[in-house]
């Protein structure tokens, strides 16, 4: 069977024990170590083999490794990326609560030259399996655009390093001399495409889905869209056009609305038998009731994963939401009220304010004329003030204990 690899790095989190009022004896402490260490080492182990993705690929040069992928070579310091060494037989350490930094970087050397080796000058590594198709109405007519966007001055050189640097990690590659062009416009051709359709949940959802007073871990897939190939034969439909020439992509892109399909599948699949687990895209979190040898990455008891930090009983917002929102300005359009409103529903499962956003969700409407006036400008600064006050934010749902709901119906909606 094919096996994949998915190439990640991770987010150290500050320890908060003492904040916590952390109080387990040391016989608790080392046996949580242990059963999370041990099941961490084993999710990046496993990484390459589990939940395999069936099915053959028929065109092997999307899926190539090597230095044919790019056009260009720079010398650097970086050891060559490589494929995931095998797990190590035991730990290099007593897995205790003191040892847990140290394990943690004897892994990030295991793993240096794989996993966690983040050179922009060499190919990245591909998800083995079938290559993502792009499905495009066979009817429809091919967009072309022959001039390039105009480029900056000052970006100018920035913007070609950016161009020649996913050159060489095998996301772009240049469009051979004498080829005619196609396709070569992106938003047409997220008109015209078919998506993959792959539900992921929101992140408030994943977040309150983590068992109360567990361990937590934090991984986060570096250019997790570009280890995923594009059908050799489907690369041209990705065409774009610069004033160095026309590139296409080799692997899914960012803006191609099946990207996130086609990616979130195949990664889900991976992971599909690991336990205790939930992943926002290319955000993962693991918790278990201890820091065993299977576990990995410090084992927190309180993290940030897609925008929220979960406590060992709440989630709460990241307090990076919380300036964005007390710091916004009087909005001036409708554009300024859909980004204020946005902002706001990130943290709108921490208090109960419907009726009071009523008013801006009426603003919001398609072909509600823009007016600000003396009552939304109160209610602006009320919310902003709301916002300020969450410290606690929401209990984790605990399953052992008696549960009554309460629903409610009104104009705005249906709750409880």
């Amino acid at each position: 069977m094919d096996k994949t690899t998915v190439t990640i790095v991770v987010k150290v989190v500050e320890d908060d024990y003492k904040q916590l009022g952390f109080q387990n004896s040391l016989v608790s402490q080392q046996r949580q170590v242990e059963r999370s260490l041990h099941y961490t080492w084993y999710y990046i182990r496993d990484l390459s083999s589990i939940g395999e993705i069936t099915g053959r690929v028929t065109d092997t040069s999307a899926l190539t490794n090597d230095e044919n992928r790019f056009t260009a070579h720079i010398d650097c310091n970086s050891s060559k990326r490589q494929t995931p060494p095998p797990i190590p037989a035991t730990l290099p350490f007593p897995p205790t609560e003191e040892n847990v930094p140290k394990l943690q970087n004897c892994l990030l050397g295991h793993y240096k030259s794989s996993n966690f080796n983040t050179c922009v000058h060499q190919p990245l590594l591909l998800m083995e399996g079938p290559p993502l198709k792009v499905m495009i109405d066979p009817e429809a007519t091919p967009v072309a655009c022959h001039t390039p966007v105009p480029i900056f001055l000052h970006w100018d050189d920035d913007v070609k390093a950016s161009l020649d640097q996913d050159v060489r990690l095998g996301v772009i590659e240049p469009i051979p001399v004498g080829e005619p062009v196609t396709w070569c416009h992106r938003m047409a051709l997220n008109a015209l495409a078919i998506r993959e359709t792959h539900h992921t949940q929101s992140p408030f959802h994943q977040s309150g889905s983590v068992t109360r007073g567990k361990k937590k871990t934090v991984f986060d897939a570096w250019n997790g869209y570009y280890s995923v190939p594009i059908r050799d034969e489907d690369r041209y439909f990705t065409t774009v056009i610069t004033p160095w020439g026309r590139y296409r992509y080799k692997t899914a892109t960012q803006g191609y609305i099946a990207s996130g399909d086609g990616y979130t599948r195949r990664f889900d699949e991976i992971v599909a038998d690991v336990p205790h687990r939930t992943k926002c895209v290319d955000d993962t979190l693991l918790w278990s009731d201890d820091i065993e040898e299977k576990k990995f990455h410090s084992a927190q008891d309180t993290v940030e994963f897609a925008g929220f930090k979960i406590t060992n009983d709440r989630v709460r917002p990241c307090k990076r939401y919380l300036p964005a929102i007390l710091d916004f300005p009087t909005p001036k359009n409708i554009t300024d009220v859909r980004s204020w409103f946005g902002l706001v529903n990130q943290v709108s499962y921490a208090f109960s304010m419907a009726d009071r956003l009523n008013p801006f969700r009426q603003l919001i409407k398609n072909g509600t004329p823009f007016l600000w006036n003396y009552q939304l400008e109160t209610l602006f600064q009320e919310t902003k003030t709301i916002v300020s006050e969450i410290e606690e934010g929401v209990r984790i749902f605990d399953k052992s204990k008696p549960t009554c709901l309460a629903t409610d119906w009104s104009i705005s909606g249906l709750g409880f």
